[in-house]
């Protein structure tokens, strides 16, 4: 679905056992359309383990990019 992935991380903030990451992904989907995006992840950990992951993201820009202003 994506291709020419770029990732850019935009904060990185830990407490205990909870790391939250927030990034910001643009690729060329299939077709050639941009998609640019901003997610949040949190993580939680136990030991040397991730335990958890919670991701966060804007749906509904996601949902434009990839289907259109109309879907």
């Amino acid at each position: 679905m994506f291709s020419e992935i770029d990732i850019a991380f935009r904060g990185v903030y830990a407490d205990g056992d909870v790391v939250i990451v927030e990034e910001r992904m643009r690729a060329t989907l299939a077709g050639g359309k941009p998609y640019e995006n901003d997610y949040c992840f949190v993580f939680t950990v136990a030991g040397d383990r991730i335990r958890e992951v919670r991701e966060y993201m804007d749906t509904r820009n996601g949902w434009q990019m990839v289907f259109g202003e109309e879907a």
